[in-house]
């Protein structure tokens, strides 16, 4: 498998219920040298499961359990950092997901401002059904 060139981090705290769909929006994409570090902060429901299974299924996705649970999603981000490989970083709220061209988007967009340091996408409110 090639280096990954975009990482993402996805701190978690008890979101089984959502982090399938969080990672199919991962799958689903376009661009497919990402990986996944998805960082547990003392989930007590289906998580450690979970991620386990989907990390033998996809060897893109990682998972990291914290020995200092409870800390909050910035202490996951920069725990995620730590282990990421990539070469660009993307934070990922486990409860959220992408368009499938969200990486290609933004790769054209870094690769032709290099010194960019942070790009804000367009959302879509599936609610409303529009692009805000």
């Amino acid at each position: 498998m090639n280096r990954a060139i975009i990482s993402i981090i996805i701190p978690t705290p008890h979101q089984s219920n959502l982090i399938q769909q969080t990672l199919n929006s991962l799958r689903a994409q376009t661009f497919q040298e990402w990986e996944a570090l998805v960082v547990d902060d003392g989930s007590h429901d289906e998580i450690p499961e979970k991620m386990l299974s989907m990390s033998r299924e996809n060897g893109r996705i990682k998972y990291i359990k914290r020995t200092r649970q409870n800390s909050g999603a910035p202490a996951c981000r920069n725990e995620g950092t730590y282990f990421s490989q990539g070469k660009y970083i993307i934070y990922l709220d486990s409860d959220d997901f992408w368009h499938r061209g969200h990486f290609s988007i933004g790769l054209s967009k870094w690769s032709n401002a290099p010194s960019l340091i942070s790009e804000f996408f367009p959302a879509y409110s599936f609610a409303s059904n529009q692009a805000i």
